[in-house]
């Protein structure tokens, strides 16, 4: 809930910046150490979930915005810090 002064009839899109799945394997293997692949399916999943993601692949779905950055006063975390803070470094 946002209480300060400002935020009263505002509408929000809390976004950080766009990645892909190959971009977080990517980040995933710097992070740990070790490899790790993204493998698409071959043939889209049937039904209602497969129109769902073809609209999240060809960014129907998409709507970027400036909003989280500007309410927390500082940009939103990256991918890159939010997977070294979920993932563990490889010991080796």
């Amino acid at each position: 809930m946002l209480t300060e002064d400002g935020h009263l009839d505002r509408a929000y899109d809390f976004t950080g910046a766009r990645w892909t799945y190959p971009e977080l394997a990517e980040v995933l293997t710097q992070v740990h150490g070790k490899p790790v692949r993204y493998r698409q399916r071959p043939e889209p999943t049937a039904g209602i979930q497969g129109w769902l993601e073809h609209q999240v692949r060809s960014g129907a779905l998409e709507r970027q915005t400036d909003d989280l950055g500007h309410v927390l006063g500082r940009p939103p975390t990256s991918l890159h810090q939010a997977v070294r803070e979920l993932v563990p470094a490889s010991g080796g």
